[in-house]
């Protein structure tokens, strides 16, 4: 009788890798580095929207109201017989389909952006390779040409920045965990962040996407000893 020799095989149990975030003061540490750029100016963006990279590339500026913006899209990138793709398609769930409001900062960030993007067409001429300036369907934080943003070049900058105020290199990612723990530091719901997030259910939220430092952990008991 045949018997399969890998059947009798314990494997071992994968440990998911928990996703690293900035600490307050890394944070601030980052924003003073960060360059006055269309990726510096994203990197700012996903710290204060929580956004996936490709929810942020797929932003155009017909997605943007005076309250906020609306998550239609998402662009990503692969490789299809030998050469790189442009996918562009709708948030994998319900969802991820949402709106999320702008405060007085992020605001200003995307003035800032819309200035300096009819900047960079006028410099590209007819290099540009988008759609009038600041509008409609042009994307928000587009290439130097109108295309696109690359995510790889996104995170490019973000390790160079990271590097430049000597932190631990940390992948995009990481923005949008340090948004989710910064919300729940301050003490807003957890339902609402995970709306934010674009995720199915808070569990979920709260399991991957929120982290305690040592401050946070100190600050808790301390105010738990001043109950003894």
């Amino acid at each position: 009788m045949f018997r399969d020799p890998s059947a009798a095989v314990k494997l071992p149990k994968q440990e998911q890798k928990e996703i690293e975030f900035l600490t307050a003061e890394e944070q601030r540490t980052l924003l003073a580095a960060l360059p006055v750029s269309t990726h510096g100016r994203a990197i700012r963006f996903i710290l204060g929207t929580g956004l996936r990279v490709a929810e942020l590339c797929g932003l155009c500026w017909s997605d943007i109201d005076s309250n906020g913006f609306y998550v239609n899209q998402v662009t990503y990138t692969v490789k299809r017989n030998g050469q790189y793709v442009r996918v562009i398609n709708p948030p994998k769930t319900k969802a991820g389909k949402r709106f999320i409001p702008v405060n007085d900062k992020l605001s200003i960030i995307l003035d800032e952006q819309r200035q300096a993007q009819r900047l960079e067409r006028l410099k590209a001429g007819s290099a540009w390779d988008g759609s009038e300036p600041g509008k409609g369907k042009q994307w928000v934080f587009a290439s130097a040409i109108g295309t696109p943003a690359d995510r790889n070049n996104l995170a490019r900058c973000l390790r160079g920045c990271l590097k430049d105020a000597d932190l631990k290199t940390r992948g995009v990612h990481a923005l949008r965990h340090t948004f989710a723990t910064n919300w729940v530091q301050s003490g807003s719901d957890l339902r609402t962040l995970s709306e934010l997030l674009g995720h199915t259910n808070v569990a979920f939220t709260m399991q991957r996407y929120v982290h305690s430092d040592s401050a946070t952990k100190k600050k808790g008991m301390e105010h738990m000893a001043s109950m003894l």
